[in-house]
């Protein structure tokens, strides 16, 4: 049993996700006490994080102690509750959470992806068929605080799935969408439909070293009805303004806005597509939230400019640091890279690089467009690297590329390698 301090560096409800994800792949059992101990919305789980502790534990037959509303500890042993390694689950799970769909979905994806390498290399049984496509049918929030929205899974991280070996046969959305809010006032559980297939070869390493040229800008929105077309004219002058002159003609702008069935609530996600090499980078707000300034609620116009103009602040800023993937992206690929075979890195140094597809002298950059940063530093991706290194004994490393550059990653596990 593996004692882990559940307040550690982020100390939220990732820490304990990616716990039990790396628990179930290698199978070793943990107990992890003070579980947001230091959170200002209370200490312990929330009833969203009993919810994939409870699925986790059903895919990898573990048995479970503690998963209840509030809990401080817990404890997991995986693949030794052999009534379900005997009957094995369906091929479909049909669920209703009290968060995030995404969140959800980054959970227990690891798992259920890894799971029939885990069992190659550590002798243990499934608890649902290897062999078969699996369905997961997840009722909760699509555009949520906090979370990447169902937008931003399909517009950047199935892609870059896609570049690091993991295929539409293994992972796919399929079209039955229905919109959702979570939020910290309200609930309109959505739906999303996934397709997965656990991998059948181990994961071969993979370096995205730098972004391309960028080559597309995708725009989704989600406003209420009574603002739609008012805030569809205003991103389209913010957009425009945002794109240097000399860029308008070979960069592809595609802009969505569609109604929000929740009153009130506003969401806006930007999106990158970048060539040679092939990248996909995002950054997305949600309105209301507590890091914009309170003097605009009640002002739809405001609200409208101070949400696209952070939007396409924060999306040159991904951009500017010249990296293949956003910041989102580098902690949720952290648990593949210490699974793949050999070498994988998706942090370089000294990638950064102007973005001359972008005007400085639009709102969003220029000499006032500080106000428009809302960035919030968080420690996600070291707390999944201190969490490899406790169960996988795989440390993050520096290693230099062929340009002298600093690759930050690790020599994965090889989970599922004959040798």
């Amino acid at each position: 049993m593996i004692t882990i301090d559940g307040s550690t560096l982020e100390g939220g409800g990732g820490l304990v996700r990616s716990i039990l994800a790396l628990s179930s792949i290698l199978n070793k059992s943990v107990r992890i006490h003070s579980i947001r101990e230091h959170r200002p919305d209370g200490r312990g789980l929330r009833p969203g994080h009993n919810t994939s502790v409870d699925a986790i534990g059903k895919f990898s037959a573990a048995s479970v102690k503690g998963n209840v509303p509030s809990t401080s500890e817990l404890e997991f042993v995986p693949h030794v509750n052999m009534d379900r390694i005997r009957a094995p689950l369906s091929s479909s799970l049909d669920t209703h959470l009290g968060g995030s769909a995404s969140i959800f979905l980054v959970a227990v994806l690891p798992y259920l992806l890894l799971a029939r390498l885990g069992s190659t290399t550590f002798s243990y049984s499934l608890a649902f068929d290897a062999d078969s496509t699996f369905r997961l049918t997840l009722h909760a929030g699509m555009l949520c605080l906090n979370a990447p929205s169902y937008f931003y899974m399909r517009q950047v991280y199935l892609p870059i799935f896609r570049s690091i070996g993991i295929g539409e046969e293994n992972l796919s959305f399929t079209e039955d969408y229905e919109q959702g809010w979570q939020t910290d006032d309200l609930q309109v559980p959505g739906r999303m439909v996934v397709h997965l297939k656990p991998l059948s070869q181990p994961l071969n390493g993979f370096v995205l070293e730098r972004r391309g040229t960028l080559q597309r800008i995708h725009v989704t929105a989600h406003v209420p009805e009574n603002f739609l077309e008012q805030f569809e004219r205003i991103l389209q002058v913010e957009i425009e303004a945002s794109i240097a002159t000399e860029a308008r003609q070979r960069l592809e702008v595609v802009v969505d806005v569609i109604e929000s069935n929740a009153e009130g609530q506003y969401h806006l996600l930007i999106t990158a597509t970048t060539s040679s090499p092939a990248s996909y980078l995002g950054y997305e707000q949600n309105y209301p939230k507590p890091c914009f300034p309170p003097e605009i609620e009640g002002n739809e116009q405001q609200i409208a400019y101070h949400l696209i103009r952070s939007c396409i602040r924060g999306l040159w800023k991904e951009l500017s640091r010249g990296s293949a993937v956003d910041e989102h992206m580098e902690d949720m690929l952290a648990i593949y890279q210490a699974m793949a075979c050999g070498f994988s890195s998706v942090v370089v140094g000294g990638n950064e690089m102007p973005v001359p597809e972008f005007s400085l002298d639009c709102a969003a950059l220029g000499p006032k467009g500080a106000k428009y940063d809302l960035d919030i530093h968080n420690i996600h991706r070291e707390t999944s690297w201190w969490i490899i290194q406790q169960l996988a004994g795989v440390r993050f490393e520096e290693r230099k590329d062929n340009q002298g550059r600093s690759c930050h990653g690790c020599i994965g596990l090889g989970l599922g390698h004959s040798t």
